[in-house]
C-alpha cells in the first residue's frame, strides 16, 4: 500500500492530468497529445523545461508511451516538434526523481491490474 505521502503525489499527478486533458491548462500541449494519441485517459507531465524560445515537455502516456514535445514560445503557429518513445526505452538508464519514481510504480501496478 502507498504511504500517505506517496498517495498525495499520485493525487497531484492525477489532478494535473485531469486539468490538462479537460482543457483547464495548456491548450497547445493538449492539442498535440490528442493529435498524437487520440482520446486519453491519462497524460502525466514528467518534466517541463522552459527554454528561451520554446517549452519542452516530457509527458508519460500510460501504459506504454512517452512523448517529448517542443512548443515555440515565440510563434504559437509554429509546428511543434514531437518525439514519441516507448515508456520502457525512455526510463531505461534514467535516474527518476522521487515523484516520477512513485508515478512509475503506480503505472506499473495499475497496468498489471488491467485498469488502463
Amino acid at each position: 500500500m502507498l504511504s500517505m505521502n506517496n498517495e498525495e503525489i499520485i493525487q497531484s499527478f492525477l489532478k494535473s492530468s485531469r486539468e490538462l486533458l479537460e482543457g483547464n491548462r495548456n491548450d497547445r500541449l493538449r492539442s498535440v497529445l490528442l493529435d498524437e494519441f487520440g482520446p486519453l485517459e491519462y497524460a502525466f507531465i514528467a518534466d517541463w523545461i522552459p527554454e528561451q524560445g520554446e517549452d519542452i515537455y516530457t509527458v508519460i502516456v500510460p501504459p506504454d508511451s512517452v512523448v517529448i514535445v517542443e512548443l515555440s514560445r515565440i510563434d504559437p503557429d509554429e509546428e511543434p516538434l514531437v518525439k514519441r518513445l516507448p515508456y520502457r526505452e525512455w526510463k531505461r538508464g534514467k535516474r527518476l526523481g522521487r515523484k516520477t519514481d512513485v508515478l512509475d510504480k503506480w503505472i506499473h501496478k495499475t497496468t498489471k491490474a488491467n485498469e488502463f
